[in-house]
């Protein structure tokens, strides 16, 4: 597996967030450090395919991960720190929901819930 960032920047009307990010990674475990504001959630919202970059593109296997659309979304996860729900949302409740976003059928992530312990 490799992900390569090409040059990934993203912009807020004039203030510059990431600024032509280039790195290859490879299988492996990948930290990001970095002080309040530095970036991190947005690369990592971008690396998720939930944000878009304003510059640059990342790839996948050699494949834009835009391009691969719902093929490379089905190969990662993303759980922000903070999450926002009602209270009463369990963790199955969430994983529901995450397989709605991706575009699960219901009876799909029920049979796939019913496999795990929730």
């Amino acid at each position: 597996m490799e992900l390569q960032f090409e040059q990934v920047a993203k912009n807020y009307k004039n203030k510059k967030v990431l600024k032509g990010i280039s790195l290859t990674m490879g299988t492996g475990v990948y930290g990001l450090l970095g002080p309040n504001g530095a970036g991190k959630t947005t690369m990592i919202r971008i690396l998720a395919d939930v944000l878009r970059p304003s510059k640059g593109r990342i790839l996948y296997n050699g494949m834009d991960i835009h391009a691969m659309g719902d093929e490379y979304r089905a190969k990662i996860g993303y759980l922000p720190q903070d999450v926002s729900f009602y209270g009463d949302f369990t963790g199955k409740d969430y994983l529901e929901y995450s397989a709605a976003l991706k575009g699960m059928e219901k009876s799909m992530a029920g049979k796939r819930l019913s496999q795990r312990s929730c």
